[in-house]
């Protein structure tokens, strides 16, 4: 397995360290997964990375970290990767996993509160590069943007996370208490669809 591959290469840590060799390490993966391409899609990226936390014995990522994770190497809202980024991805959902740099990675402007401006203008955008820009009352609560996200970008506002910065946007509390002010850059990523959906379409696929 991918988690039993990465043990094997992985030096001892010592006094709480990272294992001296990780870099390296994710490297070597990287390069073995591409299998000859420059670069890596979001699936592959974070089940490598969700394969060396385990081999490292931490708890699974939780969603938030994978967020702020993406958001660190994501480009114009589209994830793919190269080695390097690769690499600062997978360090930084290690990261998250220990505990460590999760708070201080969070920029605390992003997500304290602003004052309401009325209706703002947003750049919402997916990670495979859709975007559009939205405009939706600060004063509402984040599920009225998702509500517009929907409408516009056509993913079901149950499947939405919108990432402000390095925090998911809590649905039930207005945006500018939650630091969205004019002009914020918005990442929606696109969950699982929830159990009764699933078996909605499948009635509708076949009868």
């Amino acid at each position: 397995s991918l988690t039993w591959r990465v043990g094997r290469r992985l030096a001892p840590a010592t006094g709480g360290a990272l294992c001296p060799n990780l870099p390296e390490v994710l490297r070597g993966l990287f390069f073995e997964l591409a299998a000859g391409r420059r670069r890596l899609g979001v699936r592959q990226a974070t089940t490598a990375a969700c394969g060396v936390v385990r081999a490292l014995g931490l708890e699974p990522p939780r969603e938030e970290d994978l967020n702020a994770a993406m958001l660190r190497v994501a480009v114009g809202g589209a994830f793919d990767v190269d080695a390097d980024a690769f690499g600062e991805f997978a360090l930084a959902v290690v990261e998250g996993c220990r505990g460590d740099a999760a708070d201080a990675q969070t920029p605390s402007a992003q997500t304290s509160e602003v004052p309401a401006a009325g209706v703002i203008s947003l750049s919402v955008a997916k990670l495979n590069g859709e975007h559009a820009t939205i405009d939706v009352d600060d004063s509402l609560p984040a599920l009225e943007l998702q509500r517009a996200v929907e409408s516009e970008m056509g993913v079901p506002a149950c499947r939405q996370r919108l990432v402000f910065g390095a925090s998911l946007l809590d649905p039930a509390k207005p945006l500018h208490q939650q630091g969205v002010a004019p002009g914020a850059c918005i990442t929606v990523v696109v969950g699982k669809p929830p159990p009764a959906m699933v078996l909605r379409i499948r009635r509708v696929n076949y009868g």
